[in-house]
Parts: structure tokens; C-alpha cells; sequence
């Protein structure tokens, strides 16, 4: 091949290298690695581990990323502390602190009361969807502190493989768009109503309230409801669906497929 040619061919692939090449800020996504965790800490000096306040951890690193590692980490923390101490507290969570305070509100609450059955928190993050470089996951608390049942909460954490980051509904959104999301929420909210055969009575009973924890799934995207927040707990956490195709013009088009 004459050194023309040579030339022309790799003036013909250098537009084909350069859009393989990660733009800037991004990071092949490959390098992105999930390692899982578990962990289980019982309370101190308790001698029938059958009998033992207890917190259950089933979670997930990126060591490529400790600080998104971190960040994973201290919202799920959070579930513990808001559901588990009734105390929310918007710095960094440590989570020998929140066991500590978790397992003393425990032996506070036993003492006075030894029939009750020990606390017990299992908090749980896996991943939901994988697409587009967009990793869905999942954190699930469930906290038992007394009562006729625990709480359980979810919340949505979405990371773009491609600049290692979490994003939310702010990035999602195309810019003043948030109305037009929340009158698709809306649609999806009455599908909701008919599907599970409620009237009016139980709509104005159960609002719709706004929320920020929406997930793009594969197929569509999902918004999630923790218990109580637009039903009674018996119907568990409600999930919306939404297509994309309601979504255009309001999602930007990195979070539609």
C-alpha cells in the first residue's frame, strides 16, 4: 500500500477514533466495578443472639470511586437514623455512632418494657437496572423499633457509569420542565387509582405529594412512594410508571432510551 493511501485511510478513521474517546469529565464506563458488602452488628454484651437487637447490612462499593462509595453509604446510614433514633441529622453519618444510639434506644426501650422484641434494622442496597450506561440502584430499609410492624423505606440512587456520578431528577429534567413532569405524574398517579380500584374519596384521603425519587428504568421510568405517603400501609410502597414516550420534551435526552 503506497504511503498515499496510507494516508487516506487514516484520515478516513481518525473521526471514527476520536468518537470512542470518552468526552471530557467521563470515564469509560468498564471502570466502573460494584464489589458487595455485607455486614451484621449485634448489640453489645447480649448474650442470646436470638434475642439481640440487631442491624443487617447487605450493600455495595465502587473502588474505583470511594466518593461515591461514600455517598452511597451515608444515604442508606440515613434510613437507620431517621427511622431508627427519630433523629435526622443532615452531617456526615458515622455508622458506629448511628448503631450505638440504635442499640441504646433498644436497651432503654426493653428495659422498660421486656416483653417487647428486640430492634431490628436491615438495610439493603442492590442493583434494579443496568442500561445505557445508566446504573439503577436500589436502597431498602426496613426498621423495626416496637409496634405492630417496622417501616420500610426506599430510595432511588442513579449513577452515570460515564462521569461516575449520582444524578436526580434535577439532571433528568430538562430545564423548567419540572411542572410538565409532575402533570405526567399525575396521569400516571389516576392509571394508578384505576388499576387498584380506588375512587375520589380515597384520592382526597391519599394525595398525590411530590418526590424527587424516580428511577429510568429500561422500559420506563419509575417513581417509588415510601409506605403512608399517598396510601395506607397495608398497599405497601406504590410504585408509578411513566413511558417515555410522556416524557419527551421533558426528560433531557440523556435519560431517555
Amino acid at each position: 500500500m503506497s504511503i498515499y493511501l496510507r494516508w487516506l485511510l487514516l484520515a478516513a478513521m481518525l473521526p471514527l477514533l476520536s468518537a470512542c474517546q470518552p468526552a471530557d469529565g467521563e470515564k469509560p464506563a468498564e471502570q466502573l466495578s460494584i464489589e458487595k458488602i455485607d455486614k451484621t452488628m449485634l448489640a453489645p454484651a447480649c448474650d442470646d443472639e436470638q434475642d439481640c437487637s440487631k442491624i443487617s447490612l447487605a450493600y455495595l462499593s465502587f473502588p474505583e470511586s470511594p466518593e461515591l462509595s461514600a455517598e452511597l453509604e451515608q444515604s442508606l446510614f440515613a434510613m437507620l437514623e431517621g427511622i431508627g433514633t427519630g433523629e435526622a441529622d443532615a452531617g456526615p453519618r458515622d455508622l458506629d455512632q448511628l448503631a450505638e444510639s440504635f442499640f441504646a434506644s433498644a436497651q432503654e426501650d426493653r428495659q422498660a418494657n421486656p416483653d417487647i422484641p428486640p430492634y431490628d434494622a436491615s438495610l439493603e442496597a442492590e442493583v434494579v437496572s443496568d442500561h445505557n450506561d445508566l446504573l439503577v440502584v436500589e436502597l431498602n430499609g426496613y426498621v423495626f423499633t416496637g409496634g405492630a410492624h417496622g417501616m420500610p423505606l426506599t430510595e432511588y440512587f442513579v449513577v452515570d457509569r460515564r462521569t461516575q456520578q449520582r444524578v436526580g431528577l434535577d439532571d433528568m429534567l430538562i430545564d423548567g420542565q419540572r411542572d410538565a413532569f409532575d402533570a405526567a405524574l399525575a396521569h400516571a398517579h389516576q392509571r394508578w387509582l384505576q388499576e387498584i380500584e380506588q375512587n375520589a374519596e380515597f384520592a382526597q384521603q391519599w394525595p398525590l405529594v411530590e418526590t424527587d425519587n424516580v428511577a429510568p428504568m429500561a422500559e420506563d421510568a419509575v417513581v417509588k412512594f415510601n409506605a403512608y405517603d399517598i396510601a395506607p400501609y397495608a398497599l405497601g410502597q406504590p410504585e408509578l410508571h411513566l413511558p417515555y414516550a410522556a416524557l419527551e420534551g421533558i426528560f433531557a435526552e440523556r435519560y431517555l432510551p
